[in-house]
């Protein structure tokens, strides 16, 4: 019987003693180095979000979260409050929520979670150069607003690795 309690942890102390798993992406080699302009995240005008902007700080997060992927990651992304701080040949990045639902219930589901889509785009004057869209989902927190603030942080760290391969 001790001997097969001995067999037993020994086969599985042996599995966690390999390599730890690398804590994140990447960002390609090949990724581009241009200057880029971040302005304020908004809120799609089709959306009734008006107790989402009193009570969660959505936006600030998902900008954080983009500029914070930036630093960390030595990308060349800058912050700018309006459009009139930029030139009309540098390339923008515009950040907009195309839909939010704070509250989704599922199936056998204990409460609630959260879905927002999220949708860059990487301009140029008037010309759309490159754009993303993407549903991200958070069953993870107790409150709507700290669900939504995963989700804008997960969408930040998502567009600014986008914006990083992708060629404007």
């Amino acid at each position: 019987m001790k001997r097969i309690i001995f067999l037993i942890s020994v086969l599985i102390f042996s599995g966690c003693s390999g390599n730890p798993p690398i804590a994140g992406r990447k960002i390609e080699e090949n990724r581009n180095t241009e200057l880029l302009y971040l302005i304020p995240a908004k809120f799609s005008d089709n959306l009734s979000v008006s107790k989402i902007e009193k009570e969660c700080s959505m936006l600030l997060s998902l900008t954080d979260s983009v500029l914070a992927y930036a630093n960390d990651n030595s990308l060349n992304i800058e912050y700018r409050e309006d459009l009139s701080e930029v030139d009309e040949d540098q390339s923008v990045l515009r950040i907009e929520y195309e839909e939010i639902i704070p509250h989704q219930w599922r199936p056998f589901a204990v409460r609630p979670s959260s879905v927002a889509t999220v949708k860059a785009e990487i301009v140029r004057g008037s010309e759309v150069i490159d754009i993303t869209s993407k549903r991200i989902g958070s069953g993870v927190a107790f409150g709507a607003c700290d669900r939504l603030e995963k989700i804008a942080v997960s969408g930040g760290t998502y567009i600014a690795k986008w914006a990083a391969n992708s060629s404007y």
